[in-house]
């Protein structure tokens, strides 16, 4: 659809913003949020509290899941009781540690040596009074052709579980479980593997979770009409679904872009035609559910000098 040439007014501006804002907080969501909440909660008295996984594709909801924890666990508590560090790609064990220690407020955060990094760790997460350490973006630990590099990292954050004493969230896409199998002492650690699947509407129960998420995401609409709303449309649900893969992050998107599209119409309700529009616009989701992880192959390939080198080779075409 045509948008270009028209504006939003401020109102528009600002309900739109309101709607993009809200969180939906579907079943999924809440007994993920539960299972984080328990593990927290029970690592506080266990001796050695272990590691739970977090796994989901990409728009699944982890990211919103771990941010919405931390913000009302710290916010509970009026201090940073629950640590979030990002995991960057290939990440070596000085990077991990670099970033554990920029997430408790070392000014010197990459400075030192592993031991004093380490020791630092200690003494920052014993003074904040440190209750849980979260690792999203996990799945950057398994790149290939970085298997050394990973399985170093990994072990070494097996160490910290053990030295800390402190529950440890590992999140990411499904990959993650990749370096627990290749690291059975990881993998003894692990209390709990939670996994956050995309809506299916072959079931009568994803159906109705799917229908209950687009009714409660309706509620907020700014829009006059709500009741004649293609949202409330199980038909149109089922498409929406189908065409993002069920995934909430690609489905909210699709219909963000569909409402900003209505308001810009100047429409009543949101229709069909908007959301198809945004569709359109946007794409739904174009990777197949549980293969959009999948990293290139890396082999290795003499040069003409003799030496070796990596090669990417995609594998089933999926980068």
């Amino acid at each position: 659809m045509e948008t270009s040439s028209r504006y939003l007014t401020d109102q528009q501006a600002a309900d739109y913003g309101a709607f993009c804002n809200q969180r939906i907080t579907h079943t999924q969501f809440q007994n993920t949020y539960a299972k984080v909440a328990n593990f927290h909660l029970a690592g506080k008295f266990a001796y050695v509290p272990g590691i739970m996984t977090l796994v989901g594709e990409t728009g699944a909801g982890k990211s919103s899941v771990v941010d919405d924890y931390c913000r009302d666990a710290n916010a509970k508590y009026e201090r940073h009781a629950v640590v979030s560090i990002v995991v960057r790609e290939s990440s070596s064990v000085k990077d991990l540690a670099a970033g554990m220690l920029r997430a408790l407020g070392d000014p010197l955060c990459g400075k030192g040596t592993k031991e004093s990094m380490e020791r630092r760790i200690a003494e920052y997460a014993n003074y904040n009074d440190v209750e849980m350490f979260i690792f999203d973006e996990f799945q950057h630990l398994t790149n290939r052709g970085q298997s050394a590099r990973s399985f170093d990292a990994a072990d070494w954050l097996k160490t910290q579980v053990e030295v800390l004493r402190r529950p440890f969230l590992f999140v990411g896409l499904p990959e993650v479980d990749n370096i627990f199998s290749l690291n059975a002492q990881l993998e003894t650690r692990r209390k709990e593997r939670v996994q956050l699947a995309p809506f299916n509407t072959d079931t009568a129960d994803g159906t109705k979770e799917a229908a209950m998420f687009f009714y409660m995401l309706n509620q907020g609409l700014p829009l006059p009409n709500q009741k004649a709303s293609a949202l409330l449309d199980l038909d149109y649900v089922g498409r929406v679904v189908s065409r993002c893969g069920g995934l909430v992050g690609y489905m909210t998107k699709v219909v963000q872009y569909a409402v900003k599209t209505a308001l810009l119409d100047e429409a009543d309700t949101l229709r069909w035609e908007h959301i198809e529009g945004a569709l359109d616009d946007l794409g739904g989701v174009t990777f197949e559910v549980g293969l959009g992880a999948v990293r290139p192959e890396v082999q290795k390939k003499k040069t003409r000098k003799g030496k070796t080198r990596q090669v990417e080779e995609a594998n089933n075409g999926v980068f």
